[in-house]
């Protein structure tokens, strides 16, 4: 939907879609119009002046995915949005956080998460009761250590964690079973453990650019069967 499109005409769309798209306009804060939409289901206001947002976006009921990447928000503290229950997909990317609050835990509904590009430091452990996490994106922050229980994420398949500050992953995290993509480079990885070669179903690891790169993993035992598995995605790809 391009800019030449009025606000107006959005609403009208809005109202028969259940989508709501406003990017790239400048806004500081959510027209109060919208908020009189029933049936708003996606809301995309990326690359904006968005620094806080209103108690009214609880009114949408069945809000299940919100853009909010490129704003400027730089604190979540005491947010509405850990009360949008039905939220499915939440895009915070690009912006100046650097603490994300334990409230996040507020959101069980939750499937994909970016938070890439943003400046935080640490990741609250209670990010773990967001169960139905299966995407999720961490990369380019200052992350230093990674919740020990992320293993918990019993349905997440993609993480990626790269550009960030890490020295090692817990050999725990080989228990997400449903875990495929595991995006590590440019971090400061030293050690590798054994056990996602050898007992996970991840099948594309990214070591680029860290102390342990691919070339040490090679000579872990595991390796073989890592391959074996990689190799088996690859060939899924070309067969679809």
């Amino acid at each position: 939907m391009g800019n030449s499109q009025s606000i107006d005409e959005r609403m009208d769309h809005a109202t028969k879609t259940g989508t709501f798209t406003l990017t790239n306009f400048g806004i500081k804060e959510i027209p109060e119009e919208l908020f009189q939409i029933d049936g708003i289901k996606n809301l995309n206001f990326a690359q904006n002046k968005l620094s806080n947002l209103s108690d009214e976006l609880l009114s949408f009921k069945s809000l299940k995915q919100l853009n909010l990447q490129e704003n400027r928000f730089k604190s979540l503290q005491n947010s509405v949005l850990f009360n949008i229950v039905s939220l499915e997909k939440l895009d915070l990317s690009n912006n100046q956080l650097s603490y994300l609050p334990s409230e996040i835990c507020h959101l069980k509904s939750l499937k994909s998460l970016y938070l890439n590009h943003n400046n935080l430091l640490t990741i609250p452990d209670e990010i773990v009761e967001c169960q139905r996490l299966i995407h999720l994106q961490l990369n380019n922050n200052q992350i230093h250590t990674l919740p020990i229980h992320l293993y918990t994420l019993k349905l997440l398949e993609y993480l990626d964690v790269s550009n960030n500050q890490l020295d090692g992953i817990p050999s725990d995290y080989y228990q997400m079973q449903k875990l495929k993509v595991l995006k590590l480079s440019n971090n400061n990885i030293m050690t590798f453990p054994v056990e996602i070669l050898t007992k996970s179903q991840i099948c594309n690891i990214d070591l680029e650019g860290n102390p342990f790169d691919e070339i040490q993993l090679a000579l872990l035992d595991g390796y073989d069967m890592y391959c074996k598995r990689r190799k088996g995605r690859m060939d899924q790809f070309k067969r679809s």
